[in-house]
Parts: C-alpha cells; structure tokens; sequence
C-alpha cells in the first residue's frame, strides 16, 4: 500500500440527451461513455464523486460514492445568499 497513489480521471463532459434524469437514464449515459472510451469494465469498481442527487446515487448503486464537498458548499453559500436577499427585500 505504501507504493499506491490515487488519480482522478475526468472522462468527458457533454449535454444530457434524455429528457427524463431518472436514475435508469443517468445509468444509460454512463454506460454509453465509459462504451465509448473502453472502459467500462470500470463500472462496477470505480469509486463516483457526484452530487447528492437520488437519481445519481441510484444509477451507480452498487458502486462506491464519494460526495462533492466543493459541490455542497456551493449550494450552501448559494441558498444563505440568496435567502439573505430575500429578507433585504
């Protein structure tokens, strides 16, 4: 273990092409990139960081999630802000 190291890998970024974001949609998506760059033999191993979304969290069952700490705090800041302006109105 002493020799191990941890890389993150951002595989792509794009539109999402379903109208629905239910967890079997952002499953298909998901499947469809890792098709697409060979690596889907990952699928089922590889560590996930995302959001709090169910929808997230239920597409990647069983794999292991990370959530997003930047993400979290940006949605605090966002909803303190904005409930800020809300009383200054």
């Amino acid at each position: 273990m002493e020799n191990s190291a941890i890389h993150n890998v951002d595989i792509c970024c794009r539109e999402f092409l379903y109208s629905k974001k239910s967890a079997g949609n952002v499953s298909k998506s998901i499947d469809a990139v890792l098709n697409e760059f060979n690596v889907q033999q990952y699928r089922k191993s590889a560590p996930f960081i995302i959001d709090r979304g169910s929808n997230l969290k239920a597409a990647l069952l069983p794999n292991e999630i990370i959530h997003c700490t930047t993400h979290r705090i940006h949605n605090i800041l966002r909803d303190t802000f904005a409930r800020k302006r809300s009383i200054l109105t």
